[in-house]
């Protein structure tokens, strides 16, 4: 149990962390990897990039092409800058 130990210690830092999980219950493993991944992703202050204005005209083409390819036309909100959610943040 030392070594085992002695290596996890040397071996976890703050930028790649080793956790300890049970693996005789798999229903808390899997809520306590849940929760590791959940509060790793909430550290990463991660934004969508932003698009140059010709950029976005070139989104907007792809999706009026793809929209119309799938009968399904463009609506307001793919317009509106405040519904930005992936491609919408034209």
């Amino acid at each position: 149990m030392k070594a085992y130990e002695e290596c996890l210690s040397a071996t976890s830092t703050s930028d790649a962390p080793w956790y300890i999980v049970p693996a005789d219950d798999k229903e808390n493993a899997r809520l306590i990897v849940s929760q590791i991944v959940l509060d790793t992703f909430g550290g990463l202050k991660m934004t969508y990039p932003k698009a140059t204005e010709e950029r976005r005209r070139e989104l907007l083409s792809i999706l009026r092409n793809w929209r119309n390819e799938n009968s399904n036309p463009l609506t307001q909100a793919d317009y509106d800058e405040r519904e930005c959610e992936g491609i919408r943040c034209l």
